[in-house]
């Protein structure tokens, strides 16, 4: 017999505790999890017993939003389960326990291409929003191969950086922060787009897993930041930011990360994300040029949802795209500091 229950990071017990800890991917942990409470999120987990013992675990933050006229409520599961034990049963626990609490959408954050359970099965038809995919290092492998194994651009560009003087250091003090917020907004901001608040970048780097690299000119000045979050499993680039011609600074932060990674015991260095297949010669084609020629494999993923109110789902998305297409809208609203 199994047993499917849902908990308040607050109300879980220490075995349950133990068994997140030594068992879950990053995003799946209890820090991921602290971070979101930090954030405003309400983080729960799905628990599944099997006679009386922890089996799976699944961490997910409950989005409620209030526009004009009417409430908007969506789950948010970050990645898959811990491990695909039970996988089928907790979804199916997952979906009635949102139409009783509810939920308007089920959202699947990343990571879902491994997925072994049938997803159209399930009593709402599961809908892809997004293909992409991601770069993973093997950090395990031998130093000189894994430069070797980066592409030959990328190694010239990295010794030439390192030639004319740029240094990377590994700093998370409060001019760090100050530093790493006004960079990554200035890069965002060349895209006419925006970056983070300083108080959310503040609370990832409050986390004992975060790392923060930066990598400066000779003469001192900043060219470019990583945050880097995840346990000695393994690493993830989760923000950063680059000035405008660095002369391959970023080339040689991400390689300096890839060897301080290696030295710290990780893993693997997960690049954090790239289109799946972008138009060439676009911003997102570039960006997943630069980062499949540090050599890692190429990982597809991808995100979908459950939708519960369609009708409230789709109004929610068409709100969403006009939002994040239009710049006036978003300098109206948001709020940097």
């Amino acid at each position: 017999m199994y047993r499917v229950i849902i908990k308040k990071i607050g109300d879980l017990e220490d075995v349950e505790k133990r068994f997140i800890s030594e068992n879950s991917k990053y995003f799946q942990s209890l820090d991921w999890a602290d971070i979101g409470s930090k954030l405003g999120r309400d983080p729960e987990f799905i628990l599944f017993y099997v006679e009386g013992e922890l089996k799976n675990s699944w961490l997910f933050f409950t989005l409620d939003l209030h526009p004009p006229l009417f409430q908007y409520r969506e789950m948010r599961l970050e990645t898959e389960p811990v491990c695909y034990d039970g996988a089928d049963a907790m979804l199916k626990f997952l979906v009635e326990h949102c139409k009783e609490k509810r939920y308007d959408n089920i959202l699947f954050q990343t990571n879902m291409s491994n997925w072994t359970i049938g997803l159209n099965a399930c009593p709402l038809a599961f809908h892809i929003i997004e293909d992409f995919g991601t770069y993973i290092i093997d950090l395990s492998e031998n130093p000189d191969v894994i430069f070797k194994n980066m592409h030959k651009k990328h190694r010239n560009v990295i010794r030439k950086a390192a030639k004319l003087g740029y240094y990377v250091i590994e700093d998370k003090s409060d001019e760090a922060l100050d530093d790493l917020f006004n960079l990554v907004n200035e890069t965002y901001r060349r895209s006419k787009k925006f970056g983070y608040s300083k108080e959310y970048l503040k609370t990832i780097l409050s986390s004992e897993y975060s790392r923060l690299f930066s990598c400066y000119s000779p003469d001192t000045i900043l060219t470019a930041s990583a945050l880097v979050i995840g346990d000695t499993n393994q690493a993830y680039y989760l923000h950063g930011g680059s000035i405008i011609n660095s002369d391959g600074a970023s080339n040689l932060l991400h390689y300096d990360i890839i060897k301080k990674l290696k030295e710290y015991g990780y893993m693997k260095y997960d690049f954090g994300g790239v289109s799946y297949n972008p138009a060439e010669g676009s911003k997102a084609y570039g960006i997943k040029t630069f980062k499949s020629r540090f050599g890692g494999d190429f990982v597809h993923v991808y995100r979908g949802q459950i939708r519960i109110n369609k009708t409230k789902t789709q109004l929610i998305a068409s709100v969403r795209k006009a939002y994040n297409s239009s710049y006036y809208l978003k300098r109206v609203f948001y709020k940097v500091g």
